[in-house]
């Protein structure tokens, strides 16, 4: 069960971070954000890498919830009594949550780079 809340716990909060990302609320000295040297080297690089990560971070944050709210009746064994299904979910959801991410991390990299007057 524990599995369940943090996976879910997780993408609500990378659901959250997303959605403010891509409404432009999301302040620069936030603890929880797209934090990296090429994010923060200017105001406008922090602008363009949230919001093009934005629903990179959305579509992660639902893989989470949705992993998170797949793992309770496994985790109360209320559909299978051996724990590989729970590990299976975990493990998919957690890695795809990830994959998303690091995708996201990448085109942000990119946009940020394309910008003029920086290296």
């Amino acid at each position: 069960m524990l599995a369940a809340f943090i996976l879910f716990g997780f993408g609500v909060l990378v659901y959250r971070t997303g959605q403010q990302a891509g409404a432009g609320t999301l302040r620069r000295d936030s603890w929880f954000a797209f934090r990296s040297a090429w994010a923060t080297k200017s105001d406008e690089a922090w602008d363009l890498s949230h919001r093009v990560v934005a629903p990179y971070m959305r579509a992660a944050g639902t893989i989470g919830i949705v992993g998170g709210i797949a793992l309770v009746p496994f985790s109360l064994g209320a559909v299978a009594e051996s724990d590989i299904p729970t590990a299976v979910i975990s493990i998919v959801a957690g890695g795809s949550l990830i994959g998303v991410l690091v995708v996201g991390a990448f085109r942000a990299r990119q946009a940020v780079q394309d910008l003029p007057g920086d290296d």
